[in-house]
């Protein structure tokens, strides 16, 4: 198993992250268990496993699954992704020195914030009550950025 990564500081948490609850949790370790224990029951029982190989490939898909984690928040560093499952960990980190436009999309009770990097676009969902927050931090980490605000 992959150490995990050093935690840093979220100033700021995207509502665009993903989790698996805990229902989806038990039903992927529910599929994973009963195709290997269905497979082990062939084996032991002498019977022909027919698509064995499938089988656990799917199981361990289903446990690798189980604990799925994906979360995008703003840090003093950067913008950074994580995802975090198992076996994996991982981090990517857009700096706010590559960043040189920042565009916020406001509408009903959320709103979307592209920070472009190049030709590039890191698309950003907060709820709304956010938005003060996300400028303070904007213009305390990149204050020479232009910010666009569109209103929907």
């Amino acid at each position: 198993m992959t150490n995990k990564l050093p935690e840093l500081e979220k100033l700021l948490v995207s509502n665009s992250g993903r989790s698996n609850s805990t229902l989806m949790s038990a039903g992927l370790f529910a599929v994973g268990t009963y195709l290997l224990g269905s497979l082990a029951w062939k084996y032991w029982t002498g019977k022909k496993a027919d698509g064995a190989a499938f089988d656990i490939i799917i199981s361990l898909a289903a446990f690798f699954l189980m604990r799925y984690q994906k979360m995008i928040y703003i840090a003093p560093e950067g913008i950074v992704r994580e995802l975090h499952t198992w076996i994996s960990h991982g981090r990517e980190i857009v700096q706010w020195k590559d960043i040189h436009l920042v565009t916020i999309l406001s509408k009903k009770n959320e709103c979307i914030a592209f920070f472009e990097k190049g030709t590039l676009s890191v698309k950003i969902s907060f709820k709304r009550e956010q938005i003060g927050e996300l400028k303070g931090i904007l213009d305390k980490y990149i204050p020479d950025v232009e910010v666009r605000e569109i209103e929907r």
